[in-house]
């Protein structure tokens, strides 16, 4: 595992190049970017609306959709920034087009759901094979801004905590190592997140704490390891006893956590190709997040990991000069 501490300038500086990329992507999106962070109807309240067209909505998609559009546009509802995905389930004539669309600012947004849905059957009424052809539900803006600051004040707690823990159990230098390897592996996924061009609403916020747990049992697998070999080899600080350390705990923990990973990553990647919006937006989340805490793991951890534990050794070689 040498080429891991001998590229440790590469490991580090792969951070900083997916908040460059991902700041550029930003940009680079524009309007589209900023909609997918700021404008997601899960953070900021709305309605998915189930329209059941049946043929109609697979054979002339564009026109049920624009027939859709007219409907939020006499309504008031921001038609452009809402989202259409159609869902043909196992029959053909069972299709139906699902619409999320935000609140509308100072709406009473029960009555105007009751108008739209009314509205919308009529429209679709001639093609519909069922009785109920449109149904609904709402999102509730103070529920999820309490679930998302929940999940947030779940986050920062870990943080908290784990740290902690790594401090009586691993000694000061483990401890910084994993705080700020959590650190990293959530900028890693966010970067990936923005790169992406995944939406961030309370289930992306939810992954934010799987980032957390992941990275901080990877580094207990990995300091666990470290701290068994440094009592059986008779470590005494130095760099080349300390990358032998690190390195051989990182390949004994690999075994474990690459097939664990493996295992994660296919599974998520199904669920990917064959979900739902929703559910594929979720599952390509934690596809950005395994990898982000992986790449913290064994890449960005031990490599601090090594600075840190031969920093007093270096002090000593110096105070002797």
């Amino acid at each position: 595992m040498k080429h891991i501490f001998s590229k440790k300038i590469v490991w580090f500086l792969i951070p900083v190049v997916c908040v460059a990329l991902a700041v550029a992507a930003f940009f680079m999106y524009g309007s589209i970017a900023n909609q997918s962070i700021n404008s997601d109807f899960y953070v900021s309240g709305g309605t998915i609306m189930s329209v059941a067209a049946g043929k109609e909505a697979v054979d002339n998609y564009d026109a049920s959709v624009s027939k859709i559009e007219n409907v939020l546009y006499r309504n008031g509802v921001d038609y452009t920034n809402a989202e259409y995905e159609l869902s043909t389930q196992d029959y053909k004539d069972q299709a139906k087009i699902i619409v999320r669309y935000s609140d509308v600012k100072g709406a009473d947004m029960t009555q105007l759901n009751v108008t739209i849905s009314e509205q919308l059957a009529a429209e679709f009424a001639e093609f519909a094979t069922v009785e109920n052809i449109v149904s609904y539900d709402t999102v509730n803006k103070s529920l999820m801004e309490s679930t998302i600051l929940n999940a947030l004040l779940a986050v920062g707690i870990a943080l908290l905590i784990i740290p902690v823990y790594m401090l009586f159990r691993y000694g000061w230098a483990n401890a910084l190592s994993g705080l700020l390897s959590s650190l990293i592996a959530l900028v890693v996924f966010i970067s990936l997140i923005v790169l992406t061009h995944i939406q961030i609403n309370n289930a992306i916020i939810g992954i934010f704490a799987y980032v957390i747990l992941a990275t901080a049992v990877g580094n207990i697998v990995v300091f666990d390891k470290v701290k068994y070999l440094r009592k059986k080899l008779d470590f005494k600080g130095t760099k080349a006893e300390a990358q032998n350390v690190v390195g051989t705990a990182v390949c004994k923990a690999l075994k474990g956590i690459f097939g664990f990973a493996v295992v994660l990553l296919l599974s998520a990647l199904i669920f990917a190709i064959v979900g739902t919006k929703g559910i594929s937006m979720a599952a390509l989340a934690v596809i950005c997040g395994t990898v982000a805490a992986f790449y913290s793991v064994i890449l960005f951890a031990p490599n601090l990991s090594v600075i840190l534990i031969t920093a007093p050794d270096k002090k000593k070689a110096k105070a002797k000069k």
